[in-house]
């Protein structure tokens, strides 16, 4: 089937968010293809990483796993202020920490600073969380501020890892296994989650009668604390990339299965998951927001949205929240494109009304120039008419970082909201960037830097291109989900924010 909502819209090709401060770079360090980061995302909503690839990360602060090499592991330690700090070393050759939790309250400064950048070492912190923390010990991490370990001997990688806001208590998803911490990373509850006899020809109910199912890992794919209703919601790779819904207090009791198709069924595709307002009654409904690479290797991943909104009610968990037979909280690549056109989700968050995707991408469908991109689609958008996109990048003189890496959304504290001209209180973007190793590449170079931008200044981006639409400039784009078009000139004296607008076959239409 192909998918096409025409109402899309790329605004990318009028303006890109290029004005992000520039504050380190840091020789020597390549993410992966994986984003790190998570916590209490802006605007009411959560933060979620990408995982898959050479490692990728989770909701609520987590890191995902790669390919072979040392067992993954979580380790708390005290920072420099002695607070308590909770990393997660993902194993299985990633040799990237991402610090998911700051325990105690955060220092007033909205970052330590950027300590002991030499060669290969870089240790950063932020108010609540730190971005990325290489292996190799640095002079803001030695042995004696490591307070606590915990690994376990029969599980080489650790793919997620969520900190209860409320209790402390942690939770890691890895390849066949969850656990349940105590805020001290004492174990108090394991799951054994695989491997099980799967295969890709399998629905998420049943398999043909002839097929012949082999014993598969159940890599973790999502990890997601729902607040409202004390679960957490764990997705694995298994049959077609499925959900289940387990007690917060005791991960061992099964609340729900979800026999639904989430995430990606392949260990190394990308998923990003987190839980944000959404349709149908936002900001008192909840849903879960979901990015997924498209595999291709399975009858079923067709039916799997690339972006979409789930929700979290029990008696359809996981359902797209708002489904027409032509509309509905989900966007799909088009099946001319979906196989050429691969879009890798890093990290995803909410913020002022919005939530958004960071992603890596190629430029567009005619050329193999891959770039990161910001996806934005608001709240209470029961149709995804507001889906739109542009391209963001971290530039250092004549150096562009092309692609992203890891994220992070947090306050902008008083010293750097006086450097970027907002309040304490607005939300900034933290985003690590590599270089391409070429132009046609995915492939990052070792060498990273990190830049912050204002959500305000990312908004103001998005509705100055949408304007510039609804002037008649440009074109629609996003020709990998419908056929672009040339944009529309369209009279308003409405002078709201047109995010809030999209283009119509007949000229422009008011989202409730």
């Amino acid at each position: 089937n192909m998918y096409i909502n025409e109402n899309f819209f790329d605004v990318s090709g009028l303006g890109e968010a290029r004005g992000g401060r520039l504050l380190a770079r840091i020789p020597g360090y390549s993410g992966g293809g994986g984003g790190g980061g998570g916590g209490g995302g802006g605007g009411g909503g959560g933060g979620g990483g990408g995982s898959g690839g050479g490692g990728g990360g989770g909701s609520d602060g987590s890191v995902g796993g790669g390919g072979g090499g040392e067992r993954g592991e979580i380790r708390l330690a005290k920072d420099r202020g002695s607070q308590d700090i909770i990393d997660i070393f993902p194993g299985g050759g990633v040799d990237v920490g991402v610090v998911v939790a700051v325990a105690t309250a955060a220092s007033s400064r909205t970052m330590e600073s950027l300590v002991s950048v030499s060669g290969k070492q870089i240790r950063l912190f932020l108010t609540i969380l730190m971005i990325l923390v290489p292996r190799l010990p640095s002079a803001g991490s030695t042995p004696a501020d490591i307070v606590q370990r915990f690994h376990d001997s029969e599980v080489e990688r650790m793919n997620h890892l969520v900190v209860d806001k409320n209790t402390g208590r942690v939770y890691v998803g890895a390849v066949n296994r969850l656990y349940q911490l105590s805020p001290d990373l004492n174990p108090v509850v394991k799951v054994v989650t695989g491997p099980q006899g799967d295969s890709t020809v399998c629905s998420m109910i049943d398999c043909p009668q002839e097929t012949q199912k082999k014993p598969v890992d159940n890599v973790n794919k999502a990890l997601v604390i729902d607040y409202t209703t004390t679960r957490l919601i764990s997705c694995g790779i298994l049959f077609q990339g499925m959900c289940t819904v387990r007690n917060l207090h005791n991960i061992s009791d099964v609340v729900q299965e979800v026999r639904e198709a989430v995430v990606a069924n392949n260990p190394t595709a990308s998923t990003v998951a987190f839980i944000a307002p959404g349709p149908p009654n936002p900001p008192v409904s909840q849903v879960m927001y979901v990015g997924v690479t498209f595999t291709g290797n399975s009858p079923y991943r067709s039916e799997v949205p690339a972006v979409s909104s789930r929700s979290l009610d029990k008696d359809k968990m996981l359902n797209i929240a708002e489904a027409a037979v032509t509309t509905g909280t989900r966007m799909y690549v088009n099946s001319l494109s979906r196989e050429r056109y691969p879009i890798n989700y890093i990290y995803g968050f909410s913020s002022g009304g919005f939530s958004y995707f960071l992603t890596t991408q190629m430029k567009n469908t005619d050329t193999a120039i891959y770039i990161s991109k910001l996806v934005r689609v608001c709240h209470d958008d029961e149709h995804y008419y507001s889906y739109s996109e542009i391209p963001i990048n971290c530039t250092s003189d004549v150096k562009i970082y092309n692609l992203v890496q890891a994220a992070y959304v947090g306050k902008a504290g008083s010293v750097l909201a006086g450097d970027l001209g907002i309040t304490a209180q607005d939300d900034v973007l933290f985003a690590v960037f590599a270089e391409g190793n070429v132009t046609s590449s995915d492939v990052p170079k070792p060498v990273s830097a990190l830049c912050v931008y204002s959500l305000k200044a990312i908004r103001r981006k998005f509705m100055t291109n949408i304007q510039k639409c609804f002037t008649g400039e440009g074109q629609r784009g996003l020709e990998f989900i419908s056929p672009s078009h040339k944009c529309i000139s369209t009279v308003s004296n409405d002078q709201s924010d047109f995010s809030t607008y999209f283009q119509y076959t007949m000229g422009a239409k008011r989202l409730k």
